[in-house]
């Protein structure tokens, strides 16, 4: 088994990064063995909404494992997943369940209160995404920023998340701003919230953001994740702009592959492979795998 994670420069867009609206700051305490993720959590949006905002929603995607009631669970057999059954993952072990608890959510000091919503399906045993109400509404064009707590769970390895023997895969784990649309933004002719519950099928709809995240881990654990980090006191920090998501995954003690590729148009891209070592007879393969797929 062999993971990757690897971080675009600037130049591969052949100039700057566009600006964007949203801004996350993210803390994580990880517990590999518990698999739990404990965190807080500071959003800033400049939202486009003509009238004052006086809702946001939330996507807590872990929400998903859960229970097998889910919306997510509910599809498992989507075509899309090729007949997957995320059932027979979940028999083989005793505690597979994972999730996303919001444990307190402010703006500007004063708290606010969330409710699950299901817009797609009505399903009221979903949690995968929540409506905050603001104590106080953002005029138009404002920026609007809540900050908050989250004590999360990743699953036992499953698709695009979870941990197993030696493997841990942090994907779609924080509290996420859902999709904003205005008129013109795909087939949108009103403004409106545009996020989904989590399904089968799931392409994680929304806008690029800027990120910085630090993510504690105990000693001897290797991070990758997205954007250039560094690790400080066994806290790895990482800052990127401009990007569609963040994740990261970690191994205890890989073999820890750096390299640049330059693209045919002289652009660059900075590359980190994490390896177990029992597999270091693949490095080459992967690295020339990646080459093409750049």
């Amino acid at each position: 088994m062999t993971l990757v994670a690897w971080a675009l420069a600037a130049a591969a867009l052949g100039g700057p990064l566009p600006q964007t609206t949203q801004r996350y700051a993210l803390e994580v305490t990880v517990d590999p063995e518990a698999r739990t993720l404990e965190g807080t959590f500071r959003i800033a949006w400049d939202h486009p909404q003509s009238t004052p905002l006086e809702t946001v929603r939330l996507h807590l995607y872990l929400n998903a494992f859960s229970h097998t009631h889910s919306t997510w669970f509910n599809e498992d057999q989507h075509p899309f997943l090729g007949g997957f059954n995320a059932l027979d993952g979940f028999i083989e072990h005793d505690d597979p369940w994972g999730w996303n608890d919001l444990v307190a959510v402010t703006q500007g000091g004063r708290e606010a209160s969330w409710t699950p919503i299901a817009p797609d399906d009505s399903n009221s045993l979903d949690a995968t995404l929540v409506e905050i109400r603001l104590p106080e509404p953002v005029p138009p064009g404002q920026t609007a920023i809540i900050e908050g707590t989250f004590s999360a769970r990743l699953p036992v390895l499953m698709p695009r998340t979870g941990v197993t023997d030696g493997l841990l895969v942090a994907g779609q784990w924080y509290p996420k701003l859902a999709m904003f649309e205005t008129p013109g933004v795909r087939h949108a002719t009103s403004e409106a919230w545009a996020g989904t519950q989590y399904h089968g099928a799931t392409e994680f709809y929304s806008e690029f953001a800027d990120y910085e995240v630090d993510i504690a881990i105990p000693d001897g654990w290797t991070v990758g994740a997205t954007g250039k980090g560094e690790v400080s006191e066994g806290v790895w920090h990482y800052e990127q702009r401009a990007v569609h998501d963040f994740v990261f995954c970690a191994m205890p003690g890989p073999v820890d592959t750096r390299f640049t590729h330059t693209l045919p148009g002289g652009e660059t891209v900075d590359v980190q492979l994490l390896t177990p070592v029992e597999y270091d007879l693949q490095i080459e393969r992967a690295k020339r795998t990646l080459v093409v797929g750049l």
